[in-house]
């Protein structure tokens, strides 16, 4: 019982990791700033830099919850109109429901966490510094061999990837943009979910080796006690 509850905390802490990762790069305004930059989307969209970041922090606000509409209007090539069309609305739509799920599973893995240390430290268990970093370092395994192939998918063939993505965990084919008619497409190109997905897996696997060195530090020093 002692060895299941310490690989459910090892699974609920990478998972934890995992969505603390989405979480810091996909609403993190100087990824978006920097991104935007790089990938010339003030020219692509033909919003001014002020309009752009207004556009993104109404997007990023209505996923997160914080607010109930998308409504936002700015300069469009010199044009002033509502930024966001009816059909980038729908899609949002399921992106907030989805990032609810997320939320979910990360509240769910938090509670695991919790109850499965709770029981540990009751349990009074032998040598558990040792227990939780062997299990750690084995769910690590699996966890990093999943994202090593999905780190191949994407370098071989990203769009493959993304488009498997959303056939996955979305039910119709709103997230099919018209780069000649919607926005959000021109504002968040390929090549800008490409930079997230590579960021989200740099700051999952720094996090993991945290984790993983402190909980090896917490081993060593143990012995000592």
């Amino acid at each position: 019982m002692k060895k299941t509850a310490s690989y459910l905390l090892a699974i609920a802490l990478v998972i934890s990791a995992f969505i603390g990762s989405i979480e810091y790069l996909c609403f993190n305004e100087k990824f978006y700033i920097h991104e935007y930059a790089k990938l010339n989307i003030e020219e692509s969209t033909g919003l001014d830099h002020e309009d752009l970041l207004k556009a993104t922090d109404v997007l990023l606000e209505y996923i997160k919850g914080e607010r109930d509409d998308m409504v936002v209007y700015g300069e469009v090539d010199g044009k002033y109109q509502e930024i966001f069309n009816d059909k980038e609305k729908a899609h949002m739509v399921d992106v907030r429901a989805l990032y609810a799920n997320v939320n979910t599973v990360l509240y769910i893995a938090v509670a695991v966490f919790i109850v499965s240390l709770v029981y540990l430290l009751i349990a009074k268990t032998k040598g558990l510094f040792k227990l939780l970093y062997q299990s750690f370092r084995n769910v690590l395994v699996g966890f990093l061999a999943v994202l090593i192939a999905i780190a191949l998918m994407c370098f071989v063939d990203f769009n493959r990837f993304w488009n498997q993505f959303h056939k996955l965990f979305f039910t119709n084919d709103l997230w099919l943009l018209d780069p000649s008619k919607d926005i959000m497409i021109k504002m968040v190109p390929e090549g800008f979910f490409y930079d997230l997905v590579l960021g989200i897996a740099a700051v999952f696997v720094i996090l993991l080796v945290l984790i993983f060195l402190v909980l090896n530090f917490m081993k060593r020093r143990s012995k000592y006690d």
